[in-house]
């Protein structure tokens, strides 16, 4: 068994978002096998203008870390890829870690570059040659194809997220009207427009339905979510859930609807959850999304298509084809565990010993 320690950059929460808790688990996941040092490249500051000083800040404080990291013995590195204006840290960082012929791996959470032809990325890519050491994870084999289609092949894993959500115990067969659920920081960019659409055309259909949405509502958005809670009686809100909490409002689901408009999305974690708890998930073709979804239960190609067929869609898992999504809650804890096993087997090949599972 290796034990030189890893050093782990990235965001840590607070903030909480996606970027920070994904370099959180990463890290708790590699201090099971190996000894971690931790190195926190977000500033605190709450305005943007003073956060991003203090990023900047960071970063400075980052590679001199590198090289301290180098003189002390470090020879691995594990970096998160920024995916805004922050990508210009993490090309300075990973410029330094080649100069210091430090091994890197670069772990990709968003689709911001992906989307979108990105030069620096380019020129980040170019330090990653044969004989760099550096390897890019990627969140699914989708997420890597769609970035060599952008930018050519680099070395690359993939590292689904599903290791983050624990598996959860079996639950009974669900009867009765079908339950829809919707749990994000509730926008129209994570969907909550379509889903109260949703919920209104199954309504004008005749569907016996309940519609839950859990989550803070963005305050742009507020007042779509308070006007359709009085003219839609199926649909109600819980508000923000966490813990137990969450995991109770996912499991008395029979659907998780995920309509997403965010140009950038990756790979919500939140789907892995709903996985976990025996719920299959429709959603829309974004970021590696129909990668994760896979037969559990059904991706359409576009926000258009979502609005056009969703409800239809619904209606007869509602009614006729009840048995198709029976099928698809009793796979999709199996759907969850088989990309956990996946996860692992990749942080065990980059980081640890073979069969350690976390």
């Amino acid at each position: 068994m290796r034990n030189e320690a890893i050093l782990v950059m990235g965001p840590y929460p607070s903030p909480v978002h996606g970027f920070s808790i994904a370099t959180q688990e990463i890290a708790s996941a590699i201090a099971k096998r190996r000894p971690v040092r931790r190195f926190n490249l977000a500033s605190p500051a709450r305005s943007p203008l003073r956060a991003k000083l203090g990023n900047a800040t960071r970063a400075v404080f980052g590679v001199a870390q590198l090289f301290w990291f180098r003189i002390s013995g470090g020879k691995q590195v594990s970096l998160g890829c920024n995916g805004g204006s922050g990508l210009v840290f993490t090309y300075l960082l990973l410029l330094t870690c080649r100069s210091l012929g430090l091994n890197c791996s670069l772990h990709h959470h968003s689709y911001a570059y992906i989307n979108s032809q990105v030069p620096l990325m380019a020129r980040l890519v170019a330090l990653s040659g044969p004989g760099s050491g550096i390897v890019h994870v990627f969140l699914a084999d989708q997420m890597q194809d769609d970035f060599t289609a952008r930018y050519g092949a680099v070395e690359g894993v993939a590292l689904p997220n599903a290791y983050m959500v624990p598996s959860a115990p079996s639950r009974p067969a669900r009867t009765g009207r079908i339950v829809l659920g919707l749990l994000s920081n509730l926008s129209c960019a994570k969907g909550l427009d379509r889903f109260i659409k949703l919920a209104r055309d199954l309504r004008a259909e005749g569907v016996q339905f309940e519609a839950r949405l859990a989550g803070p509502v963005a305050e742009e958005d507020a007042g779509l979510l308070a006007s359709a809670l009085t003219e839609i009686p199926e649909l109600v809100h819980v508000g923000p859930l966490y813990g137990e909490a969450k995991n109770e409002f996912l499991k008395n689901l029979d659907l998780f609807v995920f309509p997403t408009n965010y140009r950038n999305e990756a790979q919500p974690i939140v789907i892995y959850e709903a996985m976990a708890q025996g719920v299959p998930t429709l959603s829309v073709d974004r970021g590696c999304i129909l990668d994760q979804v896979g037969d559990c239960l059904e991706v359409l190609p576009d926000i258009a298509t979502f609005d056009r067929d969703a409800a239809d869609l619904v209606a007869r898992l509602a009614v006729s084809e009840r048995s198709r999504l029976a099928v698809a809650q009793s796979r999709a804890p199996i759907r969850l565990a088989e990309d956990a096993e996946r996860a692992f087997s990749t942080i065990n090949g980059l980081f640890g010993v073979e069969g350690r599972k976390g």
